[in-house]
């Protein structure tokens, strides 16, 4: 059985443990910003450089394209900032909320361009930024279940109302930091199977993050993003996502409180059920050990006293980017623990890959350390 960390539980877990904890729970969502999107609808190029080069930039990609003024309100569409790279197409954004920017001539890079007057959380071309007020016309009513039957490739507009808030990354969402929120039909379902399809990821860019910084567990929302099937770098999960070229918003209608599906187990956890069978729904699974290592890194999981020998895409670990300031708290590092239960949403960690098959690693994310319940030493 597995008695160590999850960088201990099968080879190759290691290096994903250290790459997810430098991304802290930021998926290679997080490190494209809009990027992965305007690939598939706007031909907008891929970073060329390493990923710790582009995460690093990920900003400036909007930015830099003239687009995130309005964005971010901050009428950064003064986009000469392009022009620093001689590209000049930057200057040529629409602006935040004021007239189009004139930019430095291409290849110039010296001009920074006229740019538009600062924005007011207006978005590109000076629309204002949505608040989730009213359902826009252009927008489908969908449920979760419709989105999973619709498949939707590329991005569909969507207006998904009354869903309910089971996961934020971090606790919450912070201005310049890509955020994860898992939302759900309903507060619980009876077994996976009730629940299958039931739920969905939404993927918040950097540049946009500052219009969710509300948004909390148990929250009732109203939501507007685009739907997808996002299959770049390896990955295959349908989700929602707002970016700068896709803008959307979540407005808090109500309040409920989601409470885990009980009685799954760990096998029940595949990369099948999270791509196409059930999704990430809120689940508890009782009866398992582990063996924690440092506050902010993720550990394997196991049935304890059962030994079982997997590939480490069969392993399921408890990860910790969920939680505030994504660290675990209070429990003993290095230590074998057993737990009564450990409850959070099922999710999947996809590090990207330019070639070859992608490595997936199963995921609980507790929410709060209430969700995991240790067994007293």
């Amino acid at each position: 059985m597995y008695h160590g960390s999850r960088a201990e539980a099968a080879p190759g877990l290691g290096a994903a443990a250290a790459y997810e904890k430098a991304v802290m729970g930021m998926t290679r969502l997080g490190l494209r910003e809009s990027l992965g999107p305007l690939v598939a609808v706007a031909s907008v190029p891929l970073c060329a450089m390493a990923w710790s080069n582009c995460a690093a930039s990920t900003s400036g990609t909007d930015q830099g394209s003239g687009a995130a003024a309005g964005a971010t309100g901050t009428g950064a569409g003064a986009a000469g900032a392009g022009t620093a790279t001689g590209s000049g197409a930057g200057g040529a954004g629409t602006g935040a909320s004021g007239a189009t920017g004139a930019g430095g001539a291409a290849g110039g890079g010296a001009a920074t361009g006229g740019g538009g007057a600062t924005g007011a959380g207006g978005t590109a071309g000076g629309v204002p930024w949505p608040t989730c007020g009213d359902k826009p016309p252009d927008a489908p009513q969908k449920t979760i279940a419709q989105i999973w039957q619709d498949d939707p490739s590329p991005p569909a507009k969507v207006w998904v109302p009354a869903v309910i808030v089971t996961a934020v990354s971090r606790g919450a969402c912070s201005p310049k930091q890509a955020c994860q929120i898992f939302v759900q039909q309903d507060s619980t379902y009876p077994n996976l199977e009730a629940g299958k399809h039931q739920a969905i990821r939404f993927f918040v860019s950097a540049a946009t993050a500052e219009h969710f910084l509300g948004t909390k567990v148990g929250d009732v929302v109203d939501v507007l993003a685009h739907a997808w099937r996002y299959t770049l770098d390896g990955s295959n999960e349908v989700l929602l996502q707002v970016n700068t070229k896709l803008p959307g918003c979540a407005k808090a209608v109500g309040t409920k409180t989601p409470v885990p599906i009980g009685n799954v187990k760990l096998d029940d956890l595949t990369v099948q059920a999270y791509e196409y069978d059930v999704g990430p729904l809120l689940v508890k699974v009782s009866g398992v050990s582990g063996k924690p290592g440092a506050q902010d890194e993720t550990f394997a999981l196991w049935t304890t006293g059962v030994f079982k020998d997997g590939s480490v895409e069969d392993i399921v670990s408890l990860s910790p980017f969920f939680l505030s300031e994504a660290k675990f708290v209070g429990l003993t590092p290095d230590q074998k623990t057993d737990f009564t239960s450990v409850a959070g949403v099922f999710g999947l960690f996809v590090p990207p890959v330019d070639a070859g098959p992608a490595k997936k690693y199963l995921e609980i994310y507790p929410r709060t350390m209430g969700d995991v319940v240790a067994k007293p030493q």
